[in-house]
């Protein structure tokens, strides 16, 4: 995952939370197809979204030696310290 920036207007509001995204890593390691399955709060999503699709290649699925889309479910969490 790329990197994960707090957003300030959430810091202000001190809002937390869990999103739940779904995406598909495709058969050259590239993400698409984000969706956020489930939503903690509009500002978090748009960052958890952000910071996936800024994320570096990632290592395909493979099946029978072959290079194949995975669809992943992936959770973020948003916590003030």
């Amino acid at each position: 995952m790329g990197e994960l920036k707090y957003p300030d207007a959430a810091k202000e509001k001190k809002i937390e939370g869990r999103v739940i995204l779904q995406f598909i890593v495709n058969k050259e390691g590239k993400v698409s197809n984000v969706k956020v399955v489930r939503s903690a709060n509009s500002l978090l999503d748009a960052e958890a979204v952000r910071a996936i699709y800024s994320s570096p290649l990632w290592k395909p699925g493979y099946q029978n030696n072959t290079a194949v889309n995975v669809r992943y479910t992936f959770p973020v969490i948003f916590k003030l310290k």
